[in-house]
């Protein structure tokens, strides 16, 4: 769900709990009060909890923020209503992890030296594929980390949608988390993908269930010894909590591009920001043809003995 659908069913929602008619019936000081302790009472996402504040926040700062471009549009006058004080202050924005290129590099090299270490996808529950796991891995995490992709949207890439020789491939509307056609430069991850092509529509055909994505993804790191920074999110820490997620690779390639000089609108372009600033969010530190990713040099010179050894068919086990 995108950023404008959040926010239009935060504010759907908050007027059907208020029972509000107008506009101006909004602009109340105390509604917004007797909704926060009416919103604090309510089931939360756990048994036996109640409604987080962090989630009430939220959900006001959707409607305030609806209420003050009303305001600015005189749509209705007075002034804005604040956030209830008994709702403490906003908590401190806290980046997510993102993989950094030696780490990424240490996942190649344990899928080439390790290929055990990987069982799915295999052969028998995924019709059309022709190679071992560890080259299906291999061509994701590659796809992933020197394009940006997120994960669902490659996951529903076509072969009919890539072009391996001129390095390009396409996300459609309908797969892209923006809603428009996302173009993007392949890099170093072209030869990745010539070597895992097989009699599937799909570039990367994944039969099982997503439980089973991240738990070989997290057997991976854990063969490779990567782990990211103690977490500091204000949540209950679960083990998947020392591990990365795919979105880590995302990031991981903004922060890459970002450190190798390339200007941000273009990465903001290959990614499918609709914000530039949600690009500069990502980084911890023209068109698709013209965005040359720098690949980790260990994976530059993976992709060039693929690309030397092109016309070897991929390995059948």
């Amino acid at each position: 769900m995108g950023t404008r659908e959040v926010v239009a069913q935060r504010v759907q929602s908050f007027v059907g709990r208020v029972n509000a008619v107008w506009l101006s019936d909004l602009m109340s000081q105390r509604l917004i009060d007797e909704y926060v302790a009416t919103r604090r009472l309510a089931q939360g996402k756990k048994p036996a909890s109640t409604m987080a504040d962090s989630t009430i926040r939220g959900e006001l700062t959707s409607v305030l923020a609806m209420l003050r471009t009303a305001k600015r549009w005189r749509m209705v006058a007075g002034e804005v209503p604040e956030i209830p004080r008994q709702l403490g202050p906003k908590s401190a924005t806290v980046k997510p992890p993102c993989m950094t290129e030696d780490q990424f590099a240490a996942l190649k090299v344990t899928l080439r030296e390790k290929p055990w270490t990987v069982c799915y996808p295999d052969r028998e529950s995924h019709a059309g594929l022709s190679c071992d796991p560890a080259d299906w891995w291999a061509g994701l995490l590659a796809f992933l980390f020197c394009t940006g992709c997120r994960i669902t949207a490659a996951l529903s890439l076509r072969w009919t949608d890539t072009d391996l020789d001129r390095g390009l491939a396409m996300i459609r509307a309908e797969d892209a988390k923006s809603g428009r056609d996302q173009h993007m430069g392949l890099g170093d991850a072209a030869p990745f993908l010539a070597r895992i092509r097989g009699f599937s529509d799909r570039v990367f055909p994944w039969a099982r269930g997503r439980s089973t994505l991240y738990a070989q993804f997290r057997a991976v790191q854990d063969a490779a010894g990567v782990r990211p920074p103690a977490c500091r999110g204000n949540h209950e820490h679960t083990p998947a909590c020392s591990f990365f997620e795919f979105h880590a690779l995302r990031r991981g390639h903004v922060t890459t591009a970002r450190d190798h000089g390339i200007p941000i609108e273009l990465i903001q372009d290959q990614v499918g920001h609709a914000a530039l600033a949600m690009t500069r969010h990502y980084d911890a530190k023209e068109h698709a043809r013209a965005y040359q990713f720098p690949s980790p040099p260990s994976v530059r010179d993976w992709a060039s003995d693929l690309r030397r050894n092109a016309e070897t068919p991929a390995k059948m086990a």
